[in-house]
């Protein structure tokens, strides 16, 4: 995952304007990720940003069906993407949307920040390990409108939704399994030394 994979054919089938925003949604379609609060918060920003802002889903599950139904008018889903598909998808977007509080790590959460996306991530939740103040937008829990103020804020002010997406990819680049390994070795080590 890695902002090289954006693709501007993407955008264009995606149905974004020439100078549009992209938000997306990557995940299952289950209840249990709050996708109720995304479609619902999607709903307001599109209703007041129109041709500005494209909202796009990607992924699968249970609740496909009932979500397609309740999406707001424009919305599309792109159904289950996986390698250079699912890359070009989040590095085609500008701003992620996450409304789960579910999670026990967020692996997409940190797909979307390798992809410098800027992240709409709830206040609570293991997600915050990730989408802490510095790398995301934070909105309350299970809250659609606050979700949607943070999407708005982000599409309203260009130079927070490069501070953020910059700020979450630093973090990214980061979390490497040679990284991770690293401190594991030096956890061992400090264990030793006790």
């Amino acid at each position: 995952f890695h902002p090289r994979f954006r693709s501007n054919d993407l955008r264009r089938r995606l149905g974004v304007a020439e100078d549009g925003l992209l938000a997306v949604y990557v995940g299952r379609l289950a209840p249990e990720k709050g996708i109720d609060v995304a479609l619902e918060g999607m709903r307001a920003v599109l209703g007041r940003h129109g041709g500005k802002v494209s909202f796009a889903l990607a992924g699968h599950g249970p609740d496909e069906a009932r979500c397609r139904a309740i999406a707001p008018e424009g919305a599309v889903f792109v159904g289950r993407l996986t390698g250079r598909a699912l890359s070009e998808f989040y590095a085609s977007a500008d701003i992620f949307v996450f409304p789960s509080i579910t999670e026990t790590f967020g692996n997409v959460v940190l797909e979307a920040m390798a992809s410098r996306l800027a992240l709409v991530a709830p206040d609570w939740g293991a997600t915050t390990e990730l989408a802490t103040a510095e790398t995301s937008l934070q909105f309350r829990a299970n809250d659609a409108a606050a979700l949607a103020d943070c999407v708005e804020r982000l599409v309203r002010d260009p130079a927070l939704r490069a501070r953020v997406s910059t700020a979450a990819f630093d973090v990214a680049v980061t979390r490497t399994w040679d990284a991770v390994f690293d401190r594991l070795v030096g956890d061992y080590r400090d264990a030793l030394k006790s």
